[in-house]
């Protein structure tokens, strides 16, 4: 018993790698750009914010672990938001309504944007949420992450220095 469920365990990390290798976007490509609406109704692009280094993160309410890295990510941002980084959450699937009052409950102030027909996902495609993704300054995708992280958290920000060294505070 205990063998069968072992290799079904590596089978399945075996197969969620390769899953995850093809969901993700290719690193040191040009980041596809997107427009969307943020909650007041604008349109904001993807590239909008060229020349600043871009934490990109797909989310949705209904998502647990998306919900436990949000205030993270707020202290992150407000952190480094006087630098040349920048946050841009993108909601897959959610109401307008059910974005803006979590976003007024946890009192965030990064960038929100919406897609409620998860249009993106053609453009940055994966089967898992949470999933972030580090562009530079000149819009190239440097890393990909999938799964929760505790943004401000300092291992993490090394690592975001580390793979992002022209990143100014």
């Amino acid at each position: 018993m205990k063998k069968t469920v072992l290799g079904i365990l590596v089978l399945m990390v075996l197969f969620g790698g390769l899953t995850i290798a093809q969901d993700a976007v290719e690193k040191g490509k040009s980041a596809p750009d997107f427009t969307l609406e943020d909650l007041k109704g604008n349109k904001v692009s993807l590239s909008d914010f060229k020349g600043k280094v871009i934490l990109l993160n797909f989310w949705a309410t209904w998502c647990p672990p998306c919900r436990a890295e949000m205030p993270s990510m707020e202290r992150l941002y407000q952190e480094f938001k006087d630098s040349s980084l920048v946050v841009v959450a993108v909601s897959w699937g959610d109401a307008k309504k059910k974005v803006k009052k979590f976003v007024q409950k946890n009192n965030l102030t990064f960038v929100m944007l919406l897609d409620p027909k998860k249009e993106t996902k053609k453009k940055y495609p994966s089967r898992y949420i949470p999933y972030s993704i580090i562009i530079d300054q000149d819009g190239i995708v440097k890393n990909t992450i999938l799964g929760s992280k505790e943004w401000d958290s300092d291992e993490t920000l090394l690592n975001l220095l580390r793979s992002l060294p022209d990143m100014k505070k």
